[in-house]
C-alpha cells in the first residue's frame, strides 16, 4: 500500500492569498507608492503620480485673478500711488462711451479688468474701445490700465503689470 505521505497535495488558489509578503510585481521593481508590502516614501499624490504617466504636468496650472480680486487688488495699488478710485466710472470721448472698473477723474487715471470667465463676458468693451484708450494715453488725456484675464496667469503677474503702468505714469508726470 501506498504512504499517506506520498500522496499529492492539492493546493487552492485560497491557499496561496494566505501567504503574507507576496505582491507583484515584486517589490524590487514596484516603485514605493505601488508597493503593498513597504510603505511609501514620502507625500504621494496618486493623482500626481497620473498626470506625470499621462505626460501632463504634475503642477496644477496657474490660474489667474478673477473679476473681483483684480479689482480689488488694482483698486488697492491706484489707492497706494495717491489716486482715487471711482468705480464703474464711465468714461467718454467723442468716439466711445466704456464703463471702466475704477478712475480718477481729477488726474485722468484708471483701470478696467477683462475676465473672460465673469461678467465681462458679453461687454461692450473692445479693440476700438482699447485703441481709443491709446489714443488717449498718447495724448495724455487719459491713462487707463486694460488688462485681460487671459494676458496673465498670475496675481503676480497683474502685479507687474500695475507696477510698470504706475511707474510710467510717476515718470511722464516727475519730470521737468
Amino acid at each position: 500500500m501506498s504512504d499517506p505521505k506520498d500522496k499529492p497535495t492539492l493546493q487552492s488558489s485560497a491557499n496561496r492569498l494566505r501567504k503574507k509578503g507576496v505582491t507583484y510585481p515584486p517589490d524590487r521593481w514596484a516603485p514605493s507608492a505601488v508597493s503593498k508590502t513597504r510603505p511609501p516614501t514620502g507625500n504621494v499624490s496618486v493623482d500626481a503620480d497620473l498626470r506625470t504617466i499621462q505626460g501632463r504636468s504634475a503642477t496644477p496650472r496657474p490660474v489667474p485673478p478673477t473679476e473681483q480680486q483684480a479689482r480689488e487688488f488694482l483698486t488697492h495699488r491706484f489707492l497706494a500711488a495717491g489716486y482715487e478710485c471711482v468705480a464703474d466710472y464711465n468714461l467718454s470721448s467723442p468716439s466711445m462711451l466704456v464703463r471702466l472698473d475704477a478712475f480718477d477723474p481729477d488726474r485722468k487715471v484708471g483701470f478696467h479688468y477683462l475676465s473672460h470667465s465673469d461678467s465681462d463676458v458679453v461687454s461692450d468693451f473692445g479693440s476700438e474701445e482699447e485703441t481709443e484708450l491709446a489714443r488717449l494715453d498718447e495724448s495724455g488725456r487719459a491713462h487707463v490700465l486694460v488688462v485681460h484675464d487671459t494676458d496673465i496667469a498670475t496675481e503676480i503677474e497683474l502685479e507687474e503689470r500695475v507696477d510698470e503702468f504706475l511707474a510710467r505714469l510717476h515718470v511722464r508726470y516727475s519730470s521737468p
